[in-house]
């Protein structure tokens, strides 16, 4: 467009605008267009100045390629010598590798036949772990065993002298005290004077008092172990003497029940618990468990949790061991449902609901 003075401008402000670290080559094209702004602007000496720049800059990175030339050749020379004593390396290393061949054939036999015995005393001492290791679940298994007869034994003897207590509560004193009551009702109809009528009602009131009484104690101690505690405490005290056999630690989380259930399903429940901690510690081979009751309006739902070997819910079958299926029916009779989560290695969680 000839209008030289602009391209004077834009070149110098291209050279303001020019990054410090700018490369040879390009610095170099800079310089040669500022020095043709110059020149057509008849700024001679500035633009030979910069030209004789350019040169200098040409000059530069024509030596450098010429290094550059020079230190590839003497890179090529280097490579060539260093293949030259690899390749004689190599040379001697075939000579070496006979012997070593040699060498290692021996060492490998010796170390076969060393492995062979170590392996031989290895499978051994395997066998005789595996002996012990195996006697001693036995053991732990049979300990289990007693300590659960133990506590089914317990409760069953607590049950049983509570039924006894209760039938000679009812049948002995009870019978009794009716028998006294009619008497005393006889006598109190023929007593003809007023001034006794007075210890004849008080009389008879302790009587009906004690008769009371006794029919409460009697029905109250025929329902079980769970009639002096209930179903928490009863629940408690079975998992605190679980967990003092340092096997299985059981925990009890309730909330919500602060009211006392039916007789028979407090007890339903209750051996439904004690059912399920003995698969626990019969089977999960599990160090923790956790039951948890947690109260609603209408219903009661009981979630115990282990920390075990977890199992395949999908191949349990009636026929299988553990009372699940026995439990499971149990908790349909009542409307409620019964559910397992389970796989192995990740524990199990039982969840029942149970309508109130």
């Amino acid at each position: 467009m000839e209008n030289y003075e602009k391209f004077l401008e834009y070149t110098l402000k291209a050279q303001e605008l020019a990054p410090d670290n700018l490369d040879l080559l390009n610095l170099i094209n800079n310089k040669r267009n500022l020095a043709e702004a110059y020149h057509y602007n008849n700024k001679y000496k500035l633009s030979s100045e910069l030209f004789v720049d350019v040169l200098d800059n040409i000059d530069t990175i024509n030596a450098r390629q010429s290094e550059n030339k020079i230190q590839e050749l003497e890179a090529k020379y280097e490579t060539a010598e260093k293949e030259k004593k690899i390749a004689e390396q190599e040379t001697k290393n075939e000579q070496n590798q006979k012997v070593i061949i040699a060498l290692i054939a021996t060492a490998i036999l010796i170390s076969v036949i060393g492995l062979w015995f170590y392996n031989n005393q290895r499978k051994k001492k395997l066998l005789v772990e595996k002996e012990k290791k195996l006697i001693m679940a036995q053991k732990d298994k049979i300990l289990k065993e007693q300590e659960l007869s133990t506590i089914d034994a317990m409760i069953a003897g607590q049950e049983k002298e509570r039924k006894e207590i209760a039938t000679e509560l009812h049948d002995d004193l009870g019978s009794s005290l009716t028998t006294m009551k009619l008497h005393f009702e006889n006598l109190k109809r023929q007593a003809a004077q007023q001034d006794n009528k007075i210890y004849f009602d008080r009389t008879e009131q302790l009587l009906n008092d004690t008769y009371e009484k006794i029919r409460q104690m009697s029905h109250k101690r025929f329902t079980g172990v769970l009639a002096s505690k209930g179903l928490i405490p009863s629940v408690e005290s079975l998992a605190q003497k679980i967990s003092q056999s340092k096997e299985l630690d059981v925990e009890v989380i309730h909330y919500g029940l602060d009211t006392t259930l039916e007789n028979s399903l407090e007890l339903l429940i209750f051996r439904i618990i004690q059912e399920l901690l003995n698969n626990i510690i019969k089977h999960a081979q599990a160090s923790e468990a956790f039951i948890n009751l947690t109260a609603y309006e209408d219903h009661l739902n009981i979630m115990i949790e282990d920390n075990g070997i977890g199992m395949n819910v999908v191949s349990i079958k009636p026929t299988d061991g553990m009372g699940l299926y026995s439990i499971e029916k149990k908790v349909e009779n009542t409307g409620g449902t019964f559910e397992i989560d389970s796989q192995p290695g990740f524990g199990t969680t039982i969840t029942i609901d149970i309508p109130l």
